[in-house]
């Protein structure tokens, strides 16, 4: 890259014009998929979707809580390398990211975006917290970026011992993810078979890898050995927000 640095995103590989590589901002990732049609070279980064870009491809992402701003609560997705691939920031009802916001237990709804590494908005996030249900059985929704239904993530025991929570596609369950003993801090992902996917290891705070990287509380590396498929990728993929922040203890 040349003169005016660009924006994240895909851009055909020098080395290789069968195929893009991810550009985080400032330099060049080890990440690359086939060229999305031709060997010509791209200068405009590729549409930002669900189930696409590096978010969905690494195998190991940490998750970073971030310190607050406003009452708003955000994290950060970074890779092995301390890449940042994504993030997660609550919004008012109207997606507007950096406002001042009630305590987190004055909030009727909570509201995040969820971003890829450009700033692109994949996913909108709601939970609801005015209601016996949502004390006791947390739950969080996911639309896409044009509000179109994703799916869901439910706390069916929390805060009771060994915790679990489900991934729903509307109606159908299609995987859940559980701490694997009692005072364990793993959680193992299985899709809707009951086919281990992912695993989710949370690290206490002060034991970051990453310390150039600010953080305000717990982390949480998301291991998947191999890519899932959509939706369920992205329910995987804001699982460890869930674990952390949507079924956390009100405070």
């Amino acid at each position: 890259m040349t003169g005016t640095t660009p924006p994240p995103g895909w851009y055909t590989d020098s080395n290789d014009p069968s195929s893009v590589r991810w550009w985080d901002g400032s330099a060049w990732t080890r990440h690359t998929r086939p060229h999305p049609g031709s060997s010509t070279e791209s200068t405009e980064p590729a549409r930002s979707v669900l189930g696409r870009g590096p978010l969905y491809e690494v195998q190991e992402l940490l998750v970073i809580e971030q310190p607050p701003k406003g009452n708003a609560a955000s994290y950060v997705y970074v890779d092995a390398d301390g890449h940042q691939l994504g993030s997660v920031h609550q919004t008012d009802e109207h997606g507007r990211v950096g406002v001042t916001l009630p305590p987190k237990q004055e909030q009727a709804t909570a509201h995040f975006r969820f971003f890829d590494a450009t700033g692109a908005v994949l996913a909108c996030i709601e939970q609801a917290n005015n209601s016996m249900g949502a004390i006791f059985k947390p739950l969080i929704t996911i639309t896409d970026a044009n509000r179109r239904p994703v799916g869901a993530i439910r706390a069916d025991t929390w805060g009771l011992g060994r915790n679990r929570s489900s991934f729903y596609v509307g109606d159908n369950r299609v995987g859940g993810l559980s701490e694997t003993s009692w005072l364990s801090s793993t959680h193992k992902v299985t899709d809707g078979d009951k086919r281990e996917i992912a695993e989710i290891v949370k690290r206490e705070f002060g034991n970051n890898p990453l310390p150039d990287i600010p953080a305000d509380g717990d982390s949480y590396w998301l291991h998947r050995p191999h890519r899932v498929s959509e939706p369920l990728g992205t329910l995987v993929l804001l699982a460890p927000f869930a674990v952390d922040h949507a079924f956390h203890p009100t405070t």
